[in-house]
């Protein structure tokens, strides 16, 4: 296993190789680099603990060591889904437990048949999710099932757009952190909660 991670690849020789042991060694490969990250966290965390300024090499992957590190953030997920900072802030919202889940199964992604134009849901890989599944999939901390998934994916009636207002609130930071939680409990994105939450109170005035 060393010598495939330490040897520069030469095509000639790669060419002879059966697809299903290049297959093997790259999985193998992905293993070894992950660990190799873990190993990097654990000496991240202790050079810290020891008060060293570690900032000049916060860049490419070593800026994910903090987040290995502390245990909010899987090895793998930065190696397989590197490049993608927008899927890899979101799964890091998400429990180890979770992350490893989605690693290994996919993701359940709602979309629209471009030939049918009827609502599907497809099983996908962790990192090739697109920028756009990304925003629909997760939430903070939690990610959409597909029902909840095709509520994003359906724009609302064009009637409905045209009368929309924009409604600009100040809050603390205290506030839009417990407005956050509360709009990830629900699978909902932050305006959406927020909105909810104030024509639940017109309602309640009303009546």
């Amino acid at each position: 296993m060393n010598e495939i991670l330490t040897r520069e690849a030469d095509p000639s020789d790669l060419t002879s190789i059966p697809t299903a042991e290049l297959r093997l060694q790259l999985a193998q490969a992905i293993g070894v680099t992950a660990r190799t990250l873990g190993h990097l966290a654990a000496i991240w965390r202790e050079l810290e603990d020891r008060g060293e300024d570690l900032s000049d090499l916060r860049s490419g992957l070593m800026s994910y060591l903090p987040l290995i590190a502390e245990g909010r953030l899987d090895p793998e997920a930065v190696v397989r889904c590197a490049g993608q900072a927008m899927l890899l802030r979101a799964i890091a919202e998400l429990p180890i437990g979770e992350q490893r889940r989605l690693l290994t199964e996919g993701v359940m992604v709602a979309q629209t048949n471009s030939a049918t134009g009827q609502h599907e849901s497809i099983l996908r890989p962790l990192e090739r999710l697109s920028s756009a599944d990304v925003r629909r999939v997760f939430a903070v901390g939690y990610v959409r099932p597909p029902a909840e998934q095709l509520v994003l994916l359906v724009p609302p009636p064009a009637a409905n757009r045209s009368r929309s207002v924009i409604v600009k609130v100040r809050l603390t930071q205290d506030e839009y952190q417990q407005l956050r939680q509360a709009a990830a409990q629900r699978g909902q994105t932050v305006p959406t909660r927020a909105r909810d939450i104030l024509l639940d109170a017109t309602r309640a005035d009303r009546s």
